[in-house]
């Protein structure tokens, strides 16, 4: 290889290491922003807002987002804590649950609690989700996997965690922001609390609305492909998170574990 060729690649490898380097100052200069609204509260319309107002947005990553749950529900936080090295916007499963520990590790972060109308209103969508979507990491959460079939357990959990919320952040409310998307989004409002003094003029997204091509599926092609998803999921995470337990059968209960009882049965959390 000739002097020219070396030359050349000492100047790509130069310039990888200083585009590298640049991500992880800008990445570090920007206040981390965790939606901690449960799935369905219109949390992927906030994760595209915060990335049209530039912050790199951690959503739903499919395959990514389903190892990363069952990370945080065997109790291992390293590997999330990894991502807000890499990213500065957050949400979906399972980032809802760890609001504290995020808070504790990043003290000038801020959190949007998003909201539907109501918890009926929440719960409709939630029951045309999971008709849909038939995910262990449902059953694990709310403690059934069918919304429709369980009501009570699902609201239950809906209602505990504003409690929760509001608990925790009674003494900081200034980290906090509610955002009922029912009410339409608000660019006004999520920078102000941003500190974000340029205003987007494009509207306010609204994804994955009940209209949406994902949504509607008419021809059942994504739901066909997020079942098979979640079936390979079972399969997987019986051996490799839950060690082959007995009482856990994919598409049934996981058994006794640390986090084995869904979190709608689990009393309220205190304050720090």
């Amino acid at each position: 290889m000739g002097v020219l060729s070396w030359a050349i690649l000492l100047f790509i490898a130069v310039l990888l290491v200083i585009r590298k380097l640049s991500r992880k100052s800008s990445v570090a200069q920007k206040t981390k922003v965790f939606v901690i609204g449960l799935n369905k509260t219109g949390t992927t319309s906030l994760g595209d807002a915060l990335h049209i107002l530039g912050y790199r947005r951690f959503g739903w990553y499919d395959f990514k987002s389903r190892k990363l749950f069952h990370d945080w529900y065997s109790d291992n936080l390293d590997p999330m804590i990894k991502y807000t090295m890499e990213f500065d916007a957050f949400e979906d499963l399972p980032w809802p649950f760890v609001y504290q520990e995020m808070a504790t590790l990043y003290p000038d972060a801020k959190f949007v609690l998003s909201l539907r109308a109501n918890e009926e209103v929440w719960w409709k969508s939630i029951s045309r989700h999971t008709a849909r979507r038939i995910w262990i990491g449902h059953h694990l959460v709310y403690g059934s996997y069918s919304a429709a079939e369980d009501k009570d357990a699902y609201i239950n959990l809906y209602v505990r965690h504003q409690q929760q919320v509001h608990k925790y952040f009674k003494d900081q409310p200034e980290r906090l922001l509610e955002i009922n998307i029912d009410k339409g989004g608000d660019w006004t409002t999520l920078c102000d609390f941003l500190d974000i003094s340029s205003i987007p003029q494009s509207p306010f997204p609204k994804s994955n609305s009940k209209g949406s091509i994902l949504n509607a599926d008419h021809a059942g092609f994504f739901e066909a492909w997020d079942n098979l998803e979640s079936f390979i999921e079972r399969l997987v995470v019986y051996y490799w998170y839950y060690g082959g337990h007995p009482k856990f059968i994919p598409g049934k209960a996981i058994g006794q574990r640390s986090r084995s009882q869904s979190l709608s049965d689990k009393p309220i959390e205190g304050s720090r």
